[in-house]
């Protein structure tokens, strides 16, 4: 079961969740400064690859990465896109990869 919070403060909306598996996304906010944060730490007792994406109005891909994560590695990354606008977080793993994202639009 997912489980969500969402935070604003004045640097921006993070979004947190707990129990995320195979594909996750966050939920829409807008971006100021056009950097967003995004990354996972990984529950599983080996490496999986994991694909990292930033979305913008309607659906259009503005950033993305892929990094191999060892067993319960933590890693984050900062993409850049243009500012001002509504942005998703998405991260895409194998359906049996559990994990927690991180994102800050």
């Amino acid at each position: 079961m997912k489980k969500y919070k969402k935070c604003c403060c004045f640097n921006g909306c993070y979004t947190y969740v707990s129990g995320a598996q195979g594909t996750w996304s966050s939920s829409w906010g807008y971006d100021v400064n056009r950097a967003s944060k995004i990354g996972a730490t990984s529950a599983m007792e080996s490496s999986y690859w994991y694909q990292f994406q930033v979305h913008g109005a309607g659906n259009v891909v503005l950033s993305h990465s892929i990094k191999q994560l060892s067993a319960h590695q933590s890693y984050s990354t900062t993409h850049y896109s243009a500012p001002l606008q509504q942005k998703q977080g998405r991260i895409s793993a194998s359906p049996q990869v559990h994990f927690t994202p991180i994102f800050n639009h």
